[in-house]
């Protein structure tokens, strides 16, 4: 009894520090025996579980694609119009009143980003409020302005609400038209010149569904033009920087891609 004993104890003194030292130097060796051990204790309703895991998973995916298209999680193709009302700032200001006008947007949506073309047209009225009633001595001045602009935008949200800030740069023609009273002869005159302006906005998408969204912004336009002026007999060119805010609402009818 007591040499079973003996021999009891010294295997537990020299088997006990080497299947410790085992499960040390290789740890995963239990969890993968216990997972082994687990999953086939019940493997028919491991299994299930499994394949139930993985169609849910696959209706996941299938579900976010499809909002992605619609949404900006994916790429789209997107045109549309809006009307505009524009509001004269700067020197622009000292001629023209509010203004109307509409657009064309078409852009490329990709993610969080869209890159695209904007074509607007805004007609600006004569700003008489510095003269009499009686304009026959004075000009009527019209003004056309033909912003065609290349736009990146940034969307901060994927969202059925989508705000996003963007800048367009492009080329701006400008076209006054002056038509003169009786008193001064009653000729009209005409000048159209272009130039280089840029437009920072800022607005929202609002998305119905995959292919309609409400489109609503507000672009602060900045065009540069040169314009001779006499001063003291002598003539020379100075640059004047004309702007005004253009408030737009339209839509956009996007084809995933």
């Amino acid at each position: 009894m007591k040499k079973i004993l003996l021999l009891s104890l010294l295997g537990l003194f020299f088997v006990g520090p080497a299947m410790a030292q085992l499960s040390t130097e290789n740890p995963v060796f239990e969890e993968i025996q216990l997972e082994e051990i687990t999953l086939g204790l019940d493997d028919q309703k491991s299994g299930t579980c499994l394949i139930v895991l993985e169609e849910e998973d696959d209706m996941y995916r299938r579900r976010r694609r499809r909002g992605r298209r619609g949404r900006g999680g994916g790429n789209a193709i997107a045109f549309g119009p809006q009307v505009d009302i524009a509001i004269p700032l700067g020197d622009l200001n000292n001629v023209a009143s509010i203004g109307t006008g509409f657009s064309i947007n078409a852009k490329l949506m990709m993610n969080q980003l869209a890159f695209g073309i904007n074509f607007n047209y805004y007609h600006f009225g004569p700003d008489l409020s510095g003269f009499l009633s009686d304009t026959s001595s004075t000009p009527d001045v019209s003004t056309n302005i033909m912003p065609i602009l290349l736009t990146a935008e940034y969307f901060f949200m994927t969202d059925m609400f989508r705000p996003y800030a963007g800048l367009g740069l492009g080329f701006y023609s400008l076209t006054s038209k002056s038509t003169f009273g009786e008193v001064l002869g009653g000729d009209d005159l005409k000048v159209t010149k272009g130039c280089f302006g840029m437009a920072p906005s800022g607005g929202f998408l609002l998305a119905f569904g995959d292919m309609f969204a409400v489109d609503f912004n507000i672009r602060y336009n900045m065009f540069f033009d040169k314009r001779d002026v006499i001063e003291d007999g002598d003539i020379y060119e100075q640059t004047f920087m004309n702007s005004f805010l253009a408030i737009n609402v339209g839509c956009l009818f996007m084809f995933g891609m």
